[in-house]
């Protein structure tokens, strides 16, 4: 799948945080997004999955084993982060869990991004758009 069939496909995905209940929508500022941030004083913020590596559907233990690996670090490098869910908008594939991290920077999103063999991850910086992100230049 090339770069544009994949961004089509991020532009066809519901992102959402469980608790407190907030909507992503790529290409928008996220206020609510933006006042967690105030909150624990941090510039950033990123949606990243350790579902699907490569965006391939693979069974979903290996996801769950994943996510909980890419929960790990972020809990022993001491992230404030909350769990959400993406879901296609038309049911074209299962939903993924994913994280919201507040106050982990581009580089380091991408490196764990690199490091799951994700497509691509939501990033923004503190009152800015929600950008879609891809791992590879070649994606």
């Amino acid at each position: 799948m090339d770069k544009e069939s994949f961004n089509k496909l991020y532009q066809n995905t519901n992102y959402k945080i469980n608790s407190p209940e907030i909507l992503i929508i790529l290409d928008e500022r996220n206020p609510e997004i933006d006042n967690l941030l105030k909150k624990v004083n941090k510039k950033s913020w990123a949606f990243l999955s350790a579902y699907n590596p490569y965006s391939i559907l693979v069974p979903e233990e290996q996801n769950f084993s994943n996510q909980k690996k890419l929960k790990k670090i972020l809990e022993d490098e001491n992230y404030f982060f909350y769990e959400g869910i993406g879901t296609s908008k038309d049911n074209s594939f299962p939903e993924e869990q994913n994280f919201l991290i507040l106050g982990i920077s581009l580089e380091r999103t991408i490196e764990l991004g690199l490091e799951f063999e994700q497509t691509a991850f939501i990033y923004a910086e503190f009152e800015f758009e929600a950008k879609l992100i891809f791992t590879s230049e070649d994606k």
